[in-house]
């Protein structure tokens, strides 16, 4: 029973973590701060399942290693480190389009006003062939 508790406060713990805001990063120094708060936890636990003393530190190092909580805190780690990866990968994708938006709304008005010059360059030179092509046959 303790151990789906645990289990559940973990993976809480993950939950909010991967509900990072766009373009927050967690830095490496977070997740290390996390992961051995998660360690120190699971190492307490593994003492108070052994009586409160083990008198080998190797032996609990093993011990640690080799258990469920280990594995789900490697997993976590690889899934923050995604999370992490994704976060960066969104930020310079957003920024990128941010970019790419000012440049088109800059070509845009840009071409707006070439095509009204344009316009009223055209509408002089249709004008003026207008007026010449009438002559011509009018004479």
């Amino acid at each position: 029973m303790a151990e789906n508790d645990r289990e559940e406060d973990l993976m809480a713990e993950f939950f909010v973590m991967s509900e990072l805001e766009e373009g927050e990063v967690l830095s490496d120094e977070d997740i290390q701060e996390g992961l051995d708060q998660a360690a120190e936890e699971e190492i307490a636990r593994l003492l108070e399942a052994f009586g409160g003393t083990l008198k080998r530190t190797e032996e609990l190092v093993r011990i640690c290693k080799h258990s469920e909580a280990h594995r789900r805190i490697h997993k976590l780690t690889e899934e923050l480190e995604c999370t992490r990866k994704n976060s960066k990968k969104n930020s310079e994708a957003l920024r990128s389009a941010r970019r790419t938006r000012m440049h088109s709304e800059e070509l845009g008005s840009n071409r707006i006003r070439a095509e009204i010059s344009f316009g009223a360059i055209g509408s002089k030179n249709l004008s003026s062939e207008r007026d010449g092509a009438r002559s011509p046959n009018l004479s």
